[in-house]
């Protein structure tokens, strides 16, 4: 199964509150667990606002906040499939933040990617907020006291083939880093617009051509600070605390070189006339190398 499924069937009220329902299934994390998440989640900005819970015949329901499409929808719709610099650098401070926010809450999210972040609904206050959902495959990762549960020596796989670590594809237990080895191959997708192992269905075959690939080569698209980040996350433990904070300000660092201004649209706020602008920036771009190359050969 190339992806995890989501075995839900979901209403969209035209009403500020979404419905999700679900069948109770044996093999599942049952959706108490995925409304104690949305609630201990309350109040650190990347979980939506959690609103109602109960029991209607053989299914069950939690009623949270509105939101608008995912990531993964959005890149669909923008030039290129993908999303500009100025774009990517904001959510992936987003995206950090709201995969840090499971982690204070004690969970992991095991299926990192971008059709899990949602942006705020159109038109609203938080329409430029970043919400993380389905948390259909979380699991704690501490024990009642706060201690980091014990690795186990194996498990099933969880999580996404495009999107998970090396270590999911081996079904070795999942830690924090796991979720940000997820992150960072998110990123990369609605930067570039594709990951190198896109055209692979099977997992041996995409945990191999992730295992082939090199830092260089999978960052070759990306600015230069996601370097030391994807050297911090190599280098984590099993157990151990990421650094949020460094790896936050990696992002940041690109920000400020960049000088880009925070009350700029998003790109799939800025409709044709970004598109036409995109367009036309490539299209001077290839003109000024054909007229150099057309210089330097008469020369």
């Amino acid at each position: 199964m190339p992806d995890s499924e989501c075995r839900k069937l979901k209403m969209t009220c035209r009403t500020p509150d979404e419905i999700e329902l679900e069948k109770p299934l044996e093999d599942e994390i049952g959706m108490e667990v995925e409304a104690l998440v949305l609630k201990r989640g309350q109040g650190l900005g990347h979980f939506l606002r959690y609103i109602d819970e109960g029991t209607h015949g053989t299914f069950s329901f939690f009623v949270m906040q509105l939101a608008g499409p995912s990531l993964s929808d959005l890149q669909k719709k923008c030039h290129r499939k993908r999303f500009s610099n100025d774009t990517t650098t904001r959510l992936a401070v987003q995206c950090l933040e709201a995969t840090e926010n499971i982690h204070i809450v004690g969970f992991l999210h095991r299926d990192i990617k971008p059709s899990n972040f949602l942006a705020g609904a159109p038109g609203s206050v938080d329409a430029h907020t970043v919400y993380i959902l389905d948390f259909g495959l979380v699991r704690r990762y501490r024990t009642k006291d706060g201690q980091v549960r014990n690795k186990r020596e194996s498990t099933g796989f969880r999580g996404s083939y495009q999107y998970c670590s090396i270590k999911a594809h081996k079904c070795e237990d999942l830690g924090r880093r796991d979720d940000l080895w997820s992150l960072l191959y998110s990123l990369i997708q609605m930067r570039v617009g594709k990951l190198p192992w896109r055209k692979l269905l099977h997992s041996d075959e995409i945990r191999e051509f992730k295992e082939k690939t090199s830092r260089e080569d999978l960052l070759i698209h990306m600015e230069p600070e996601y370097v030391p980040f994807y050297d911090h996350v190599a280098n984590l433990r099993y157990s151990q605390r990421p650094d949020y904070e460094f790896l936050r300000a990696q992002i940041e660092r690109i920000w400020c070189r960049k000088n880009y201004n925070h009350q700029t649209p998003f790109d799939w706020e800025r409709g044709e006339r970004f598109i036409i602008s995109s367009m036309l920036t490539r299209l001077i771009k290839i003109f000024c190398r054909l007229h150099r190359t057309v210089h330097e050969t008469s020369i």
